[in-house]
């Protein structure tokens, strides 16, 4: 199993208008900007999509 981590930065104008929505996605810091949450929930589904689903095999180091 695995899991994502996301940062997501909403803002509200002072005129009460919606700004775009921002995501991170924390292991990778790729960035996202969408015009609402409901865009922000499907862009962070199909980035989990994307998600490996096994661990890179770990290697010792070698000191070189």
């Amino acid at each position: 199993m695995t899991h994502s981590s996301y940062l997501i930065r909403c803002w509200l104008a002072e005129d009460g208008r919606k700004l775009p929505v921002s995501i991170e996605h924390i292991q990778t810091g790729t960035q996202c900007r969408v015009a609402d949450l409901a865009e922000a929930a499907k862009w962070m589904d199909e980035w989990n999509r994307q998600v490996r689903t096994t661990p890179p095999t770990e290697t010792e180091d070698s000191g070189e």
